[in-house]
């Protein structure tokens, strides 16, 4: 069905959506059709085993047995290969039968994420399926928005350290095929669905067929990043942050994406993975390669082990500060003016601020999509490339607190007696802060929180 549908000289949309649809076809022909058949083959392997128990010498219905254990066998196996997809777990690759067993999992799975009530902003609740849709979808059109509140771009005396030219010019390099193959193949092939029904795992299988339209794609957006728009809209799956969630507020927003763009989005973070431990301080080490955050976890519980044996006048404190709705609310032109900072190629720049900002998306409630809204701020989780803007976005809050450092205004605390100044740890979105007790000190966290961040 693929090979005699995909015309490698037509835009990628049109063969995909073509495709879609003769899948759909294909759907209400065989895959609707297997529980019906596996009733009928039942049914009658049932008459034929009842024949043999009076007629044991019928090498007719024998063998006619044997021809329909065959067919069953293959309708099981079909059977299995769909549960497996609704499933999404280890059970069939471990071997596991499919019984009915595996049947309830993915329902009773599906009832229990079902949403089916929430407090609004009043503290009542809203029922119905229909309102409240309605109530998540306009709540993430108010978040994703930049009101009035645009933040002007702050400029420290630190910044970030500057990239070699060989550096910079792996970067701008035109894309190559076998590029774009290694993005393909470095995705994880059974994620869940994007709007366009389509998971890396088809271009997996598929790549003798697709990967020359695929490599082509993303070489013309390399040259006319307006092309994305075409492709670049997800949904928003809520995933539950608490047991028993109340409030929207209690859901994380993940996007699930298209996967061709998705593959755009991949090779430009892997063009610039190789420079990410370079660009952000050490300060950070959420979403590093090479990094983890349980390095920052043990160097915090050193530093609480070194105020509990603390003695003397001068005193330190620590502040944990969590950024909630850090990534929805980035700002767009914060975003481009600390990538241009870095100094990474205007090319690779103009593709990534088309990416984030060209997208469209809305909510996913209860498996139904609400209406597509265009976000003016904000990056995505789900998008292959928001860990590494988020990080670099965030290295600039250290640049600020190390340039109070440098001019005194921010007096850090000593890991241990003979250890090294700490002023703060980055945990991704989250951070510990540490400083001198003064009234000075708490006055400059307070008034120079970092300006790209809005939180709610």
């Amino acid at each position: 069905m693929l090979e005699s549908c995909w015309n490698p000289m037509e835009p990628i949309q049109a063969n995909l959506n073509k495709l879609s649809n003769d899948f759909q076809e294909w759907k209400s022909i065989t895959v609707e059709s297997v529980t019906k058949k596996k009733m009928e083959l039942l049914a009658r392997l049932g008459g034929i085993q009842r024949n043999l128990q009076t007629n044991r010498r019928s090498r007719f219905m024998v063998r006619l047995e044997g021809e329909l254990q065959n067919e069953l066998a293959h309708i099981l196996k079909a059977e299995e290969l769909m549960w497996f997809q609704r499933f999404r777990a280890r059970w069939l690759v471990d071997s596991d039968r499919n019984t009915r067993y595996y049947h309830l999992k993915p329902i009773t799975r599906r009832r229990y994420n079902k949403i089916l009530m929430l407090r609004n902003v009043h503290g009542q609740w809203v029922e119905g399926s229909v309102v409240l849709k309605q109530m998540a979808n306009d709540f993430y059109k108010m978040l994703f928005s930049a009101g009035g509140n645009i933040m002007s771009w702050f400029q420290t005396k630190l910044t970030f350290p500057r990239l070699s030219q060989e550096e910079i010019e792996q970067i701008r390099l035109e894309i190559e095929d076998d590029e774009v193959k290694r993005a393909v193949f470095s995705m994880s092939p059974w994620k869940a669905l994007g709007p366009d029904g389509f998971l890396a795992g088809f271009y997996q299988k598929s790549w003798q067929t697709v990967g020359r339209s695929v490599g082509d794609f993303v070489k013309q957006a390399w040259s006319n990043p307006l092309i994305l728009r075409e492709v670049n809209c997800n949904d928003i799956c809520l995933i539950p942050k608490v047991e028993h969630p109340k409030y929207i507020q209690q859901f994380r927003p993940i996007s699930l994406c298209n996967t061709l763009y998705k593959i755009v989005s991949k090779v430009l973070t892997n063009r610039i993975k190789n420079t990410i431990t370079k660009v952000v301080s050490p300060h950070q080490t959420g979403f590093i390669p090479g990094r983890s955050i349980h390095e920052n976890i043990v160097v915090a519980q050193e530093m609480a082990h070194t105020m509990c044996q603390m003695q003397g006048k001068v005193g330190y404190f620590a502040i944990k500060v969590d950024l909630s709705k850090a990534c929805d609310r980035l700002n767009w032109s914060f975003i481009h003016h600390t990538l241009m900072e870095v100094g990474y190629p205007k090319e690779w720049v103009d593709l990534v601020m088309t990416s984030v900002t060209s997208v469209r998306t809305n909510v996913k409630w209860n498996g139904e999509r609400a209406e597509y809204f265009h976000p003016q701020c904000g990056i995505w989780q789900g998008d292959p490339i928001s860990p590494y803007l988020f990080v670099i976005c965030m290295d600039k809050l250290s640049h600020m607190i190390l340039q109070g450092v440098q001019d005194g205004d921010w007096k850090p605390m000593r890991a241990g007696r003979n250890g090294p100044l700490i002023s703060h740890l980055m945990f991704a979105d989250d951070l510990i802060l540490f400083a001198e007790a003064t009234t000075t000190a708490q006055m400059n966290i307070v008034l120079r929180a970092p300006t790209s961040i809005k939180p709610i």
